[in-house]
């Protein structure tokens, strides 16, 4: 009965042990998901700040296209277009 109760109390150590080391994983789980989330929020706001810098750096180089070639339609141009001897054409790849 004795040699029972000795292993008892082991397996009641050993259990209470692992409740300790799994509250230790769990926390560091929602730290490490709480991260995660964050850097996820920092990569979109950044990607959002990117777009509006292209966009911007975009229209200025319209802006300069117009003024380097007066009488130039930039209306329809896009990113996929370019200047080239005074006309807008699609932009090839390669070029």
């Amino acid at each position: 009965m004795e040699v029972k109760v000795e292993a008892l109390d082991l397996l009641q150590a050993e259990a209470n042990k692992l409740r300790v080391e799994k509250e230790f994983l769990d926390k560091q789980q929602v730290s490490k998901d709480s991260r995660i989330a964050k850097l996820e929020g920092e990569v979109q706001e950044l990607t959002g700040e990117m777009a509006g810098v292209f966009d911007e750096g975009f229209q200025e180089a319209l802006v300069q296209a117009s003024c380097e070639n007066p009488g130039i339609n930039v209306s329809n141009c896009d990113p996929t277009h370019h200047v080239v001897e005074g006309k807008v054409v699609p932009l090839e790849l390669g070029d």
